[in-house]
């Protein structure tokens, strides 16, 4: 959060709890984390390319510089309708969104 909290374009520069934030869910409605760190490059390269919707000083890109594939390497979701699928190593949460659905 002190580190957060210092970043420049920053729309959540007076938040100083992480619960706070409203992107924030606690780990028990999480049901899903993907692996996508292999493309974490790839993900940033894309954001820069837009620098009119995000700013190069902006929060996004200090703490994806600080955290690297931490930051944007893994994508978390949270289930919204439906029964969760098979868990998967970390917390229990699943690692393939499309494990055991019917293809």
């Amino acid at each position: 959060m002190e580190q957060f909290s210092t970043t420049t374009d920053n729309p959540f520069s007076g938040v100083t709890n992480v619960d706070d934030l409203p992107f924030v869910v606690p780990d028990e409605r999480v049901a899903a984390r993907i692996d996508a760190s292999e493309f974490s490059g790839r993900k940033l390269a894309a954001a820069r390319a837009h620098p009119t919707q995000i700013p190069p000083t902006s929060w996004l890109f200090s703490m994806a510089t600080g955290h690297g594939d931490e930051f944007m390497g893994f994508e978390h979701f949270e289930l919204v309708a439906g029964t969760r699928g098979p868990a998967g190593a970390v917390n229990g949460w699943e690692d393939d969104l499309f494990a055991g659905l019917p293809l």
